[in-house]
Parts: C-alpha cells; structure tokens; sequence
C-alpha cells in the first residue's frame, strides 16, 4: 500500500492471457496462428506515422540477431526511466526510449499519467509489431489488438495508436483517416485523459534497482474504459 493512497484495490493479475480480437481470427488463411497477422501499413503519411514505422523497421533489423532480447524479456517493460530520465536509458531500453522521443512527445500530452499511458501502450503495441509472439501478443490489451480491418486493409500507422476498437475499425475499413491525424492530436493534447483517481507519484514503485509501474496504475490503464476523449472526437470518428 502506498503512503497517501489508503483507498487503493487490491490490484488483479495484469499479465493474465485474453482472448484474440473478436473476429480476427475467424478471416485468417486456415491455420495462421492470430498473433503472426501484423497490421497493413501504407507509406507514411505524417511524421507520426513516420516515427512508429522507422522505429519498427530499425528495431526489426536487431530482431534476427538478438538485439531486443535485453529490452523485450525485462521484468519491467517498457522501462519508465526511458521517461523519468530518458539519455540514461538510451542504450538499455532503445524501444521505450524512442517511443518517449518520437511519439509521446509529438502527441504533445503534457500530464504525467497520460505520457505513461501512452508509454506502455505503445510499447505493448510496437514491441508485438517488432517480435510476433504469442507472449508479445497476449501481453497488449484486448481492446488495442488489431480489428479486422487493421489488418487486411492498409493504413496509415498512427490510427494503431487510437485507443478505441471500434474506430479503428470503421476509419481504417472506409479509408476515412487522410488529413485527420492533426486534429485527433489537438483533441488529445486539449482532453485525453486515462482519469487517473491518485496521485502522479503513485503511478510508480521505488523499491526495486529502477522506478517501475505500479501493478495498481497498469491494471487501471490495461482498462479501455478508462480512456477518454474530448465528444468532438466524434465528428473525426465518424
């Protein structure tokens, strides 16, 4: 129990497996196993894109030599010290560390749950698109494994990192995302919330050699509903 959080859960095994997106294994060829279907990605079209689809190919090229092991199979994954403390965990977490480079600070999010949030997710998200395992698979949230449409319709990178199912499916099966990257990223940086109920400080535990994820805190972002926008997401979503 953290000192100022007397009202904490009991926290729920986080790593626990879910089922695959609903219906995405149902459209697979016979006998491809759901977490080898990676989402169909067009060439860049935002430097967003550009972030998540350079840092996929490059740490791809490490994959086949054993360069990620280090980072990927740490208790402590992503590393948050790639956040508290970023040139001192360039080398031994590159992955967390370009994510906090490249795409939480060009969403612009300014609040320190919410740059977590974005920080494990994409690195659940990114490390699964780099090593399609089982394990990297099962690891992401139900609600942020590929829809059918991620995966056999191309498009742009950056409606990956969209925390709603449901639009991701609809925006990538009737190719309505061009030109709404800048919006959705000013609606986010004026109202995302994963309405965090604690402190900032007990986002993390201290007890160990590096800061890590309070179970408490990775088990209320590992909830969808916990994610919210601004309702004039609508208006782009729909």
């Amino acid at each position: 129990m953290l000192a100022g959080s007397p009202d904490f859960p009991d926290p729920e095994t986080v790593t626990s497996r879910i089922a695959p997106a609903e219906g995405a294994e149902n459209d697979l060829p016979y006998g491809q196993a759901v977490w080898t279907a990676l989402p169909r990605h067009v060439p860049s079209t935002c430097a967003l894109d550009s972030a998540i689809l350079n840092l996929i190919n490059i740490r791809r090229s490490h994959e086949a030599t054993g360069g990620n092991i280090q980072e990927f199979q740490k208790a402590i994954f992503p590393s948050v010290q790639s956040l508290l403390n970023p040139p001192g965990d360039a080398v031994k977490a590159p992955l967390a560390n370009s994510i906090v480079r490249d795409i939480v600070s060009a969403l612009a999010v300014r609040t320190i749950p919410e740059q977590v949030a974005i920080l494990y997710i994409m690195g659940v998200s990114i490390r699964w698109q780099i090593s399609p395992t089982q394990y990297n698979y099962d690891a992401m949230p139900e609600w942020l494994r590929p829809t059918p449409s991620q995966i056999f319709n191309r498009h742009a990178a950056w409606l990956d990192t969209l925390a709603w199912p449901s639009a991701r499916e609809r925006l990538c099966r009737a190719d309505k995302w061009e030109g709404k990257d800048v919006l959705v990223r000013r609606i986010c940086e004026k109202t995302f919330s994963v309405n965090w109920p604690y402190e900032a400080a007990d986002i993390f535990l201290h007890d160990k050699t590096e800061p890590s994820l309070n179970p408490v805190f990775e088990q209320h972002i590992r909830n969808g509903k916990n994610w919210t926008l601004g309702r004039e997401i609508k208006d782009i979503l729909i």
